[in-house]
């Protein structure tokens, strides 16, 4: 079994940072521009569409939603 995009991704990301560790609960983001970013801070704001832009998301919020 393959490993999953966001998976490949995130040690891509890491590898080019190798002072940090990658972190257990993370959020890539893929955006029209084809640019990625990986959100692996608890108090990061996710982007959302412009339609949404009154909801202020948090990696930890997802997360504790999934928990729930």
């Amino acid at each position: 079994m393959g490993q999953a995009p966001s998976k490949i991704v995130t040690l891509a990301k890491f590898l080019q940072q190798p002072e940090t560790e990658p972190a257990s609960e993370y959020v890539d983001v893929y955006f029209p521009t084809q640019q990625i970013a990986v959100f692996d801070k608890p108090d990061a704001v996710l982007p959302v569409p412009s339609f949404a832009s009154e909801l202020k998301l948090t990696v930890g919020e997802l997360f504790a939603w999934l928990l729930e």
